[in-house]
């Protein structure tokens, strides 16, 4: 294509090397300079993203080793660390809820013949006779609140 030579809206001559629609100017860089600059930035973000992902990848195999090594004894249920309720086969009373039982302690609630015998089956396995001193279901009469997360997931 040749140079083409327009008038702007007050009579001035615009010279440019690509046609202009609606007295636009073209590009200060050509197109495909641009197109380069961002596959390379595409590049550089994809390579970031690799390397993250591999440190996060070490990471968590570096968390569930200490975890391994830490914890030797079985936890009591409640809300447990997804690594070590797996590495002790809990099972998580409601699916994303991070609380986990024992599936034999399911078993024992779910034979219970009324709902409020599994819930007190359930309550039992989270906490002691002691524990649960001075304690009610919503913090009440001024006396401190069983933990919510855990109330909740057995209703």
């Amino acid at each position: 294509m040749g140079r083409h030579q327009f008038t702007s809206i007050f009579g001035q001559p615009v010279n440019t090397s690509r046609p202009t629609t609606g007295m636009t100017r073209p590009r200060q860089q050509p197109l495909n300079q641009a197109i380069d600059e961002s596959e390379d930035d595409e590049d550089f973000v994809c390579s970031m993203w690799k390397k993250l992902k591999q440190e996060n990848d070490q990471l968590k195999r570096n968390l569930e080793e200490v975890l391994q090594n830490k914890v030797s004894e079985p936890p009591r249920p409640g809300k447990v660390h997804p690594l070590n309720a797996r590495r002790f086969q809990m099972v998580d009373l409601i699916p994303g809820s991070r609380v986990f039982v024992y599936a034999n302690t399911i078993k024992q609630a779910s034979k219970r013949a009324s709902g409020t015998g599994c819930a007190a089956c359930l309550l039992n396995a989270f906490y002691t006779n002691e524990e649960l001193k001075g304690k009610n279901l919503t913090g009440a009469n001024g006396k401190s609140a069983i933990d919510p997360d855990i109330l909740n997931s057995i209703i």
